[in-house]
Protein backbone atom coordinates (compact mmCIF):
# COMPACT_ATOMS: atom_id res chain seq x y z
CA UNK A 1 0.00 0.00 0.00
CA UNK A 2 1.06 3.59 -0.51
CA UNK A 3 -0.36 7.07 -0.14
CA UNK A 4 -2.14 8.08 -3.36
CA UNK A 5 -1.13 11.64 -4.20
CA UNK A 6 -1.63 12.77 -0.61
CA UNK A 7 -5.05 11.08 -0.29
CA UNK A 8 -6.20 7.85 1.35
CA UNK A 9 -4.07 4.75 1.13
CA UNK A 10 -4.96 2.52 -1.80
CA UNK A 11 -5.38 -1.19 -1.10
CA UNK A 12 -4.99 -4.23 -3.31
CA UNK A 13 -8.70 -4.94 -2.80
CA UNK A 14 -9.58 -1.56 -4.27
CA UNK A 15 -7.46 -2.31 -7.32
CA UNK A 16 -9.22 -5.67 -7.72
CA UNK A 17 -12.67 -4.09 -7.41
CA UNK A 18 -12.04 -1.36 -9.99
CA UNK A 19 -10.36 -3.79 -12.42
CA UNK A 20 -13.19 -6.30 -12.01
CA UNK A 21 -10.89 -9.15 -11.01
CA UNK A 22 -10.12 -11.14 -7.89
CA UNK A 23 -7.67 -10.17 -5.17
CA UNK A 24 -5.58 -13.20 -6.18
CA UNK A 25 -5.35 -11.99 -9.79
CA UNK A 26 -4.00 -8.61 -8.67
CA UNK A 27 -1.49 -10.41 -6.46
CA UNK A 28 -0.32 -12.52 -9.40
CA UNK A 29 0.15 -9.44 -11.57
CA UNK A 30 2.01 -7.53 -8.83
CA UNK A 31 4.30 -10.47 -8.11
CA UNK A 32 4.81 -11.29 -11.81
CA UNK A 33 3.64 -14.85 -11.23
CA UNK A 34 2.10 -15.50 -14.63
CA UNK A 35 -1.11 -17.50 -15.17
CA UNK A 36 -2.90 -14.23 -16.02
CA UNK A 37 -4.22 -13.47 -19.49
CA UNK A 38 -2.37 -10.63 -21.19
CA UNK A 39 -5.57 -8.61 -21.63
CA UNK A 40 -6.39 -8.95 -17.94
CA UNK A 41 -2.84 -8.12 -16.91
CA UNK A 42 -2.91 -4.89 -18.95
CA UNK A 43 -6.21 -3.89 -17.36
CA UNK A 44 -4.89 -4.49 -13.85
CA UNK A 45 -1.69 -2.55 -14.57
CA UNK A 46 -3.73 0.34 -15.95
CA UNK A 47 -5.81 0.49 -12.76
CA UNK A 48 -2.68 0.26 -10.60
CA UNK A 49 -1.29 3.29 -12.41
CA UNK A 50 -4.58 5.21 -12.21
CA UNK A 51 -4.97 4.65 -8.46
CA UNK A 52 -1.30 5.18 -7.65
CA UNK A 53 -1.05 1.80 -5.94
CA UNK A 54 2.23 0.13 -5.04
CA UNK A 55 2.55 -3.15 -3.16
CA UNK A 56 3.67 -3.15 0.44
CA UNK A 57 7.11 -4.65 -0.11
CA UNK A 58 7.62 -5.35 3.59
CA UNK A 59 4.40 -7.33 3.86
CA UNK A 60 5.13 -9.04 0.56
CA UNK A 61 8.54 -10.08 1.78
CA UNK A 62 7.23 -11.40 5.10
CA UNK A 63 4.50 -13.41 3.39
CA UNK A 64 6.94 -15.06 1.01
CA UNK A 65 10.05 -15.09 3.24
CA UNK A 66 11.80 -12.87 0.69
CA UNK A 67 13.32 -9.41 0.57
CA UNK A 68 12.97 -9.14 -3.23
CA UNK A 69 16.41 -7.57 -3.20
CA UNK A 70 19.70 -8.74 -4.68
CA UNK A 71 23.01 -7.72 -3.17
CA UNK A 72 25.66 -6.56 -5.63
CA UNK A 73 29.27 -6.82 -4.49
CA UNK A 74 31.25 -4.35 -6.58
CA UNK A 75 34.99 -3.63 -6.91
CA UNK A 76 36.69 -0.55 -5.53
CA UNK A 77 33.93 2.11 -5.68
CA UNK A 78 36.03 5.00 -6.99
CA UNK A 79 37.08 2.79 -9.90
CA UNK A 80 33.73 1.40 -11.07
CA UNK A 81 31.99 4.75 -11.30
CA UNK A 82 34.92 6.08 -13.33
CA UNK A 83 34.63 3.26 -15.85
CA UNK A 84 31.88 3.14 -18.47
CA UNK A 85 32.07 -0.66 -18.67
CA UNK A 86 30.82 -1.07 -15.11
CA UNK A 87 28.17 1.61 -15.55
CA UNK A 88 26.76 -0.27 -18.54
CA UNK A 89 26.97 -3.56 -16.65
CA UNK A 90 25.04 -2.11 -13.70
CA UNK A 91 22.50 -0.62 -16.08
CA UNK A 92 21.75 -4.08 -17.46
CA UNK A 93 21.41 -5.45 -13.93
CA UNK A 94 19.01 -2.66 -12.98
CA UNK A 95 16.80 -3.24 -16.02
CA UNK A 96 16.46 -6.97 -15.35
CA UNK A 97 15.66 -6.37 -11.68
CA UNK A 98 13.05 -3.72 -12.50
CA UNK A 99 11.31 -6.14 -14.86
CA UNK A 100 11.12 -8.74 -12.10
CA UNK A 101 10.13 -6.28 -9.34
CA UNK A 102 13.43 -6.73 -7.50
CA UNK A 103 15.45 -4.07 -5.73
CA UNK A 104 19.23 -3.58 -5.80
CA UNK A 105 21.52 -3.14 -2.82
CA UNK A 106 25.09 -2.11 -3.71
CA UNK A 107 27.75 -3.34 -1.31
CA UNK A 108 30.97 -1.61 -2.44
CA UNK A 109 34.53 -1.73 -1.27
CA UNK A 110 35.67 1.69 -0.06
CA UNK A 111 39.33 0.77 -0.41
CA UNK A 112 40.91 -1.35 -3.12
CA UNK A 113 42.14 -4.02 -0.71
CA UNK A 114 39.37 -3.72 1.87
CA UNK A 115 38.00 -7.04 3.11
CA UNK A 116 34.22 -7.19 3.32
CA UNK A 117 31.89 -10.01 4.30
CA UNK A 118 29.91 -10.89 1.18
CA UNK A 119 27.59 -13.27 3.02
CA UNK A 120 26.46 -10.70 5.55
CA UNK A 121 23.79 -9.32 3.22
CA UNK A 122 22.22 -12.77 2.88
CA UNK A 123 22.40 -13.94 6.49
CA UNK A 124 21.09 -10.62 7.81
CA UNK A 125 18.15 -11.06 5.41
CA UNK A 126 18.95 -7.90 3.47
CA UNK A 127 19.20 -9.75 0.16
CA UNK A 128 17.88 -12.99 -1.32
CA UNK A 129 21.00 -13.62 -3.38
CA UNK A 130 24.39 -12.19 -4.31
CA UNK A 131 25.79 -10.91 -7.59
CA UNK A 132 29.56 -10.59 -7.27
CA UNK A 133 31.40 -8.48 -9.87
CA UNK A 134 35.07 -9.20 -10.59
CA UNK A 135 36.05 -11.11 -7.45
CA UNK A 136 39.70 -11.81 -6.80
CA UNK A 137 40.89 -15.03 -8.39
CA UNK A 138 41.56 -16.78 -5.06
CA UNK A 139 38.68 -15.32 -3.06
CA UNK A 140 37.99 -17.81 -0.24
CA UNK A 141 34.56 -16.31 0.42
CA UNK A 142 33.31 -17.76 -2.86
CA UNK A 143 33.94 -21.24 -1.49
CA UNK A 144 31.97 -20.44 1.66
CA UNK A 145 29.07 -19.05 -0.38
CA UNK A 146 29.05 -22.28 -2.36
CA UNK A 147 29.16 -24.44 0.77
CA UNK A 148 26.26 -22.50 2.29
CA UNK A 149 24.22 -22.82 -0.93
CA UNK A 150 23.62 -19.07 -1.12
CA UNK A 151 22.11 -18.07 -4.48
CA UNK A 152 25.03 -16.43 -6.27
CA UNK A 153 26.17 -15.37 -9.73
CA UNK A 154 29.71 -14.16 -10.46
CA UNK A 155 30.38 -11.65 -13.25
CA UNK A 156 33.88 -11.25 -14.73
CA UNK A 157 35.15 -14.39 -13.08
CA UNK A 158 34.95 -18.14 -13.47
CA UNK A 159 34.26 -20.51 -10.63
CA UNK A 160 34.37 -24.30 -10.50
CA UNK A 161 31.86 -24.67 -7.65
CA UNK A 162 28.63 -26.56 -8.31
CA UNK A 163 26.35 -24.04 -6.58
CA UNK A 164 27.75 -20.91 -8.25
CA UNK A 165 27.43 -19.93 -11.88
CA UNK A 166 29.36 -17.26 -13.74
CA UNK A 167 28.83 -14.78 -16.56
CA UNK A 168 31.98 -13.77 -18.40
CA UNK A 169 33.36 -12.58 -21.73
CA UNK A 170 35.89 -14.56 -23.73
CA UNK A 171 38.70 -12.28 -22.58
CA UNK A 172 41.55 -14.52 -23.72
CA UNK A 173 40.16 -14.68 -27.26
CA UNK A 174 39.50 -10.93 -27.35
CA UNK A 175 43.04 -10.08 -26.31
CA UNK A 176 44.41 -12.65 -28.75
CA UNK A 177 42.40 -11.17 -31.63
CA UNK A 178 43.56 -7.63 -30.86
CA UNK A 179 47.22 -8.61 -30.65
CA UNK A 180 46.99 -10.85 -33.71
CA UNK A 181 45.53 -7.99 -35.74
CA UNK A 182 48.44 -5.73 -34.81
CA UNK A 183 50.87 -8.48 -35.78
CA UNK A 184 49.14 -8.98 -39.13
CA UNK A 185 49.44 -5.23 -39.73
CA UNK A 186 53.21 -5.69 -39.53
CA UNK A 187 53.87 -4.72 -35.90
CA UNK A 188 56.37 -6.69 -33.85
CA UNK A 189 57.13 -4.24 -31.04
CA UNK A 190 53.73 -4.47 -29.35
CA UNK A 191 53.28 -3.21 -25.80
CA UNK A 192 50.59 -4.32 -23.37
CA UNK A 193 48.90 -1.99 -20.89
CA UNK A 194 47.59 -4.40 -18.29
CA UNK A 195 44.94 -4.07 -15.61
CA UNK A 196 44.56 -5.80 -12.27
CA UNK A 197 45.99 -9.31 -12.44
CA UNK A 198 44.30 -10.42 -9.23
CA UNK A 199 40.98 -10.49 -11.10
CA UNK A 200 40.17 -12.94 -13.85
CA UNK A 201 39.61 -10.57 -16.75
CA UNK A 202 42.91 -8.77 -16.15
CA UNK A 203 44.77 -12.06 -16.04
CA UNK A 204 42.98 -13.47 -19.11
CA UNK A 205 43.66 -10.43 -21.28
CA UNK A 206 47.35 -10.61 -20.44
CA UNK A 207 47.38 -14.31 -21.32
CA UNK A 208 45.63 -13.65 -24.64
CA UNK A 209 48.28 -11.07 -25.55
CA UNK A 210 51.11 -13.47 -24.70
CA UNK A 211 49.40 -16.32 -26.55
CA UNK A 212 49.32 -14.30 -29.77
CA UNK A 213 53.00 -13.35 -29.46
CA UNK A 214 53.90 -16.99 -29.00
CA UNK A 215 51.72 -18.14 -31.90
CA UNK A 216 53.50 -15.76 -34.29
CA UNK A 217 56.98 -16.38 -32.84
CA UNK A 218 57.45 -12.85 -31.52
CA UNK A 219 59.79 -12.73 -28.55
CA UNK A 220 58.27 -11.50 -25.31
CA UNK A 221 59.75 -8.23 -24.11
CA UNK A 222 59.02 -7.62 -20.42
CA UNK A 223 59.77 -3.90 -20.83
CA UNK A 224 56.65 -3.73 -23.00
CA UNK A 225 54.39 -5.41 -20.43
CA UNK A 226 53.02 -2.73 -18.10
CA UNK A 227 51.03 -3.21 -14.91
CA UNK A 228 48.03 -0.92 -14.42
CA UNK A 229 44.67 -0.69 -12.72
CA UNK A 230 42.22 -0.17 -15.61
CA UNK A 231 42.12 3.63 -15.12
CA UNK A 232 42.97 6.41 -17.57
CA UNK A 233 45.69 7.60 -15.19
CA UNK A 234 47.53 4.28 -15.29
CA UNK A 235 47.22 4.14 -19.06
CA UNK A 236 48.70 7.62 -19.32
CA UNK A 237 51.54 6.99 -16.84
CA UNK A 238 52.53 3.64 -18.37
CA UNK A 239 52.45 5.07 -21.87
CA UNK A 240 54.85 7.83 -20.82
CA UNK A 241 57.26 5.13 -19.63
CA UNK A 242 56.98 3.29 -22.95
CA UNK A 243 57.57 6.45 -24.97
CA UNK A 244 60.92 7.04 -23.33
CA UNK A 245 62.28 3.56 -23.98
CA UNK A 246 65.29 3.51 -26.27
CA UNK A 247 63.27 1.37 -28.68
CA UNK A 248 59.67 2.37 -28.14
CA UNK A 249 56.81 0.14 -29.31
CA UNK A 250 55.10 0.76 -32.63
CA UNK A 251 51.78 -0.53 -31.32
CA UNK A 252 49.93 -0.86 -28.01
CA UNK A 253 47.16 -3.16 -26.84
CA UNK A 254 45.43 -1.79 -23.74
CA UNK A 255 43.43 -4.16 -21.53
CA UNK A 256 40.54 -1.71 -21.44
CA UNK A 257 39.39 1.43 -23.23
CA UNK A 258 39.98 3.71 -20.25
CA UNK A 259 43.69 2.90 -20.24
CA UNK A 260 43.77 3.23 -24.02
CA UNK A 261 42.29 6.73 -23.74
CA UNK A 262 44.94 7.68 -21.19
CA UNK A 263 47.64 6.30 -23.47
CA UNK A 264 46.30 8.28 -26.43
CA UNK A 265 46.57 11.47 -24.40
CA UNK A 266 50.20 10.70 -23.52
CA UNK A 267 51.07 9.97 -27.15
CA UNK A 268 49.52 13.21 -28.42
CA UNK A 269 51.04 15.35 -25.66
CA UNK A 270 54.47 14.12 -26.69
CA UNK A 271 54.06 15.26 -30.27
CA UNK A 272 53.35 11.87 -31.80
CA UNK A 273 50.47 10.89 -34.05
CA UNK A 274 48.02 7.99 -33.85
CA UNK A 275 48.24 5.79 -35.87
CA UNK A 276 51.12 7.19 -37.95
CA UNK A 277 53.67 6.86 -35.13
CA UNK A 278 51.94 4.44 -32.78
CA UNK A 279 48.89 2.23 -33.31
CA UNK A 280 46.59 1.41 -30.41
CA UNK A 281 43.72 -0.98 -29.61
CA UNK A 282 41.56 -1.04 -26.49
CA UNK A 283 39.05 -3.44 -24.95
CA UNK A 284 35.35 -2.97 -24.00
CA UNK A 285 33.93 -0.63 -26.70
CA UNK A 286 32.56 1.93 -24.25
CA UNK A 287 30.14 4.56 -25.56
CA UNK A 288 32.47 7.57 -25.39
CA UNK A 289 34.78 6.10 -28.06
CA UNK A 290 32.61 7.73 -30.71
CA UNK A 291 33.89 11.13 -29.58
CA UNK A 292 37.59 10.29 -29.87
CA UNK A 293 39.82 11.38 -32.70
CA UNK A 294 41.09 9.20 -34.18
CA UNK A 295 38.36 6.68 -33.35
CA UNK A 296 39.70 3.84 -31.23
CA UNK A 297 39.89 0.26 -32.47
CA UNK A 298 38.79 -2.04 -29.68
CA UNK A 299 37.44 -5.40 -28.61
CA UNK A 300 33.72 -5.14 -28.01
CA UNK A 301 32.20 -6.97 -25.08
CA UNK A 302 28.49 -6.85 -24.39
CA UNK A 303 28.50 -5.42 -20.88
CA UNK A 304 24.84 -4.37 -20.72
CA UNK A 305 23.72 -7.82 -21.91
CA UNK A 306 26.04 -9.48 -19.41
CA UNK A 307 24.55 -7.50 -16.53
CA UNK A 308 21.00 -8.15 -17.69
CA UNK A 309 21.66 -11.88 -18.03
CA UNK A 310 23.47 -12.13 -14.69
CA UNK A 311 20.61 -10.52 -12.77
CA UNK A 312 18.03 -12.66 -14.56
CA UNK A 313 19.98 -15.83 -13.80
CA UNK A 314 20.35 -14.88 -10.14
CA UNK A 315 16.61 -14.33 -9.76
CA UNK A 316 16.04 -17.72 -11.35
CA UNK A 317 18.43 -19.30 -8.85
CA UNK A 318 16.61 -17.57 -5.99
CA UNK A 319 13.43 -19.18 -7.35
CA UNK A 320 15.13 -22.61 -7.31
CA UNK A 321 15.41 -22.89 -11.09
CA UNK A 322 18.34 -24.44 -12.91
CA UNK A 323 20.62 -22.14 -14.89
CA UNK A 324 24.05 -22.60 -16.44
CA UNK A 325 27.14 -20.44 -16.70
CA UNK A 326 27.58 -18.40 -19.87
CA UNK A 327 30.58 -17.03 -21.75
CA UNK A 328 29.75 -14.11 -24.05
CA UNK A 329 31.47 -13.77 -27.40
CA UNK A 330 33.57 -10.71 -28.19
CA UNK A 331 34.08 -8.81 -31.43
CA UNK A 332 37.12 -6.97 -32.80
CA UNK A 333 36.09 -3.48 -33.96
CA UNK A 334 38.58 -1.93 -36.40
CA UNK A 335 38.51 1.86 -36.58
CA UNK A 336 41.09 4.59 -37.23
CA UNK A 337 43.70 4.02 -34.50
CA UNK A 338 45.65 1.23 -36.23
CA UNK A 339 47.92 1.50 -39.25
CA UNK A 340 50.16 -1.05 -40.90
CA UNK A 341 53.93 -0.71 -41.15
Amino acid sequence: MIMNKGKAMVTQSEVAKKAGVSFITVSRVVNNKGNVKEKTKKRVLKVIKELGYYPNSLGRGLNMNRTFTIGIIVPFTAHIFDTSYYIELLSGIETACAEQNYHILLYPKKEEKEEIDYQRLFFERKADGLLIIAPEVDDEQIRSINDNSIPCVVVDGRQSYKNIIFIDSDNVKGAYLATEYLIKMGHKRIAFLGGWTFVRNGMDRRNGYLKALEKYSISRNDRYIMKGDFTEHSGYANMITLLFLEERPTAVFAANDSMAIGAMSAIKENGLKIPDDISIIGFDDIKMLHYLSPSLSTVKQFSYDMGYTAAGFLIQKINKRQVQSMIFKVELKIRESVKGI
